[in-house]
């Protein structure tokens, strides 16, 4: 996430660019070239005249409300081409997941991909203290497999399925000296960790396919105050966005011939003031050190089982979940071993070893849920040219997890947001240059019997617009474990973008 101070000072220097560029340009039309960029900013600041954004100017120059017609150079549609080229970017790819194993499911599935990104200030002050900012990223998907289905059905993604057309972000962000509020669909990143974060849990996580997670944006309002050593965050989410679970029947449906008996439909909790949920974060750094400090009050977005006797004659029993509600209070850091202050060569690899570590405590009301605790503290290095230019770069992290207070009507099952235990991650990339790395990521549960997950996959840059990826899950031990009752499920993935 971009802080104020980065950009102010990327404002500052293509302020400098744009002044730099004015002093070479030759006035064309009914005006300079420095009245064309003014009018070009007032379409954005909706001070072009009195048609503002939807303005009709005559395109003869130095007037008017249209921006391709005041900018100079070029006919309307070449200067709406060009504008587009600028401030529009994203991708479009096909994704291929072929699995070793048929079984009782399909062996492929395919995936087509659209991604639009926009990120564009709609005014802001010359000083570029203070501004309004859009940011659009759209994520649009289609497969065969029936994983992503319909458009979203109101504010919050609570579909079995995944829509096809969803807002990654889509937020309006006031900036104002430094303060910054923010509305709409927003993803937060909290924490300091590489492969696992127990204080990132803003955003529920969409669990269809098991191992290609991804987080939900939620409807939400944030404010964030930053100050030179220090800034300050609060977030409000006034309704609820469910986590998705993994699709009944497909594969990695760890709920799969689970239960003897039905599972109904958790009804989400009511629109109201009092179940607004809450977030707030203070961040510092000192002396080297980044430390925040976290807290959450909500609803936990997986659900609860619950036994509940609908009738006794006949009998009817069955699991009817709710979504409990749950606090969270965390801690997080970062630093590097260049605190401890040594010079020469061993001075220079300490500084280059950042360490890092989280801890979050859940506090669960009702009965269904362990209180519980989780942390995971690990350190990053890169070797930098190791052989012949190449660099090395290793993440190692341990995850924990340990309860604090057992739940009296808690029912034995899997609980997502609880695998991790006793496990050590790991990623190791190997980059040949920019464009072209070979990548290994692994977890390993050490708690009970060992078993465990290896991610190897390389990335291909072939040019500036075209990206490549081939990559597997190979899954390890016993069938009784997380991981190993997946052996059958590996697969081979292959991914291919054209980025604009």
């Amino acid at each position: 996430m971009t802080t104020r101070a980065e950009e102010e000072a990327m404002a500052r220097l293509l302020a400098e660019e744009r002044a730099a560029a004015l002093d070479r340009a030759e006035p064309k039309g009914g005006g300079s070239a420095a009245e064309a960029v003014d009018d070009w900013d007032k379409y954005f600041s909706g001070g072009g005249g009195s048609g503002g954004a939807t303005g009709t100017g005559t395109g003869t120059g130095g007037g008017g409300d249209d921006p391709f017609a005041a900018t100079p150079g070029g006919h309307p549609v070449d200067q709406a081409w060009a504008w587009l080229r600028e401030n529009l970017h994203g991708s479009v790819g096909y994704r291929n997941l072929s699995h070793f194993s048929r079984g009782d499911q399909r062996k492929t599935r395919h995936e087509l991909r659209l991604k639009l990104d926009y990120r564009g200030w709609l005014w802001r002050s010359d000083d570029a203290s203070k501004g309004l900012r859009l940011v659009s990223i759209l994520d649009l998907r289609v497969d065969d497999a029936d994983y992503a289905a319909g458009l979203p059905k109101g504010l919050d993604d609570e579909e079995r399925r995944r829509p096809i057309l969803w807002p990654e972000e889509l937020h309006l962000d006031l900036a104002w000296d430094f303060i910054t509020l923010k509305g709409g669909y927003q993803v937060f990143a909290w924490g300091t960790g590489d492969l696992f974060n127990p204080t990132d849990i803003i955003n529920p996580i969409d669990f269809s396919d098991l191992f290609d997670t991804r987080r939900i944006s939620v409807m939400a309002f944030s404010v964030e105050a930053t100050f030179e050593r220090v800034s300050l965050e609060l977030v409000s989410i006034p309704s609820f966005t469910r986590a998705r679970l993994p699709l009944a029947g497909k594969r990695f449906d760890v709920l799969s011939g689970a239960s003897p008996v039905p599972i109904l439909r958790p009804d989400d909790p009511d629109s109201s003031v009092e179940n607004v949920q809450w977030g707030a974060r203070v961040k510092g750094n000192a002396l080297g050190w980044d430390v925040s400090l976290s807290g959450y009050t909500g609803f936990d977005p997986l659900p609860s089982p619950r036994l509940s006797i609908r009738s006794l004659a006949p009998l009817d029993v069955v699991i009817d979940p709710r979504y409990d509600r749950r606090h969270m209070v965390g801690a997080d850091f970062a630093t590097t071993l260049g605190f401890l202050g040594l010079g020469g060569r061993l001075g220079d690899i300490l500084g280059g070893i950042q360490l890092h570590g989280e801890v979050a405590h859940f506090f669960v009301e009702g009965q269904r849920q362990d209180d519980f605790g989780q942390v995971v503290f690990g350190l990053n290095y890169t070797w930098i040219d190791l052989i012949a230019e190449h660099d090395l770069t290793l993440v190692l992290e341990y995850a924990g997890d340990f309860t604090t207070s057992r739940a009296e009507q808690a029912l034995p099952g899997v609980r997502l947001n609880r695998i991790l235990r006793g496990a050590v991650l790991a990623r190791l990339e190997y980059a040949v240059d920019q464009d072209l790395s070979f990548e290994v990521n692994a977890a390993v549960i050490t708690h009970g019997r060992e078993n465990a997950l290896i991610h190897p996959g390389v990335r291909w840059n072939v040019t500036d617009n075209l990206r490549l990826e081939l990559g597997g899950d190979i899954f390890l031990g016993p069938d009784d474990t997380f991981f190993g009752q997946f052996r059958r499920d590996g697969r081979v993935i292959f991914d291919v973008r054209w980025v604009f």
